[in-house]
């Protein structure tokens, strides 16, 4: 498994909320392999937002149809926060978003 197949299966998945993939909404911070394990950071678009776990089992089903046994470490991060300047292009247009 790459970096690169990581990013892939990512893409699968989708925010509950937005219907969009959490890699083009900038969700996921880093994708870091350390020996065995599997490091990935992931954020939520608001600190009040209920879908952490949600998110955290969608993640861990993308990575796990890649390799059933890695040893993967998930973390919520908040820094740095969210904004919308994370959001992929395609999708601020799709949104109504200004492009920067």
């Amino acid at each position: 498994m790459t970096r690169e197949d990581v990013w892939k299966a990512l893409e699968t998945v989708e925010d509950p909320e937005l219907g969009y993939s959490i890699v083009k909404l900038g969700l996921v911070y880093r994708v870091e392999f350390a020996g065995p394990r599997l490091q990935i950071d992931f954020t939520l678009t608001s600190f009040g937002c209920p879908l952490a776990e949600e998110l955290a089992e969608g993640i861990e089903s993308a990575i796990r149809r890649l390799d059933h046994d890695i040893s993967l470490d998930l973390a919520l991060v908040w820094d740095p926060p969210w904004d919308e300047s994370r959001v992929d292009e395609e999708i601020r247009l799709d949104l109504g978003l200004p492009l920067y």
